[in-house]
């Protein structure tokens, strides 16, 4: 199969660790652009997925998008925050600014690729 391209897979950002568990067992490379902590970005390039560190502190909203639901819901109620999302998929906004500071209880509505109704 000469000439054929393999085009990289997309990735949502999320758990680094989970990510490269994902992409070594479908036998992918993740390169990995720096040192990461727990939660990375990730951007297709024609070489594969590239992930890099994500910051999210304690105090302050995190910037979920791009993230599946699964891992934002995790981030935001960790922190005291009550999610809700209008469907499914992959996080395209948040009503709340990230890097705002959290004041536990409050209410985030995630916004959401996939619309579910």
């Amino acid at each position: 199969m000469t000439g054929q391209t393999i085009q990289a897979p997309y990735s949502k950002s999320g758990n680094g660790e989970a990510l490269s568990s994902v992409f070594k067992y479908l036998g992918l490379t993740l390169q990995r652009q720096d040192e990461e902590g727990p939660w990375v970005s990730t951007r297709s390039t024609p070489e594969g997925v590239v992930s890099s560190s994500r910051e999210i502190s304690s105090g302050l909203v995190p910037n979920v998008k791009d993230m599946g639901l699964k891992d934002a819901v995790y981030l935001m109620e960790s922190r005291g925050l009550k999610v809700v999302s209008d469907g499914r998929g992959t996080v395209r906004g948040q009503s709340l600014a990230p890097g705002s500071i959290i004041r536990k209880g409050t209410e985030i509505k995630l916004d959401m690729s996939i619309k579910e109704g």
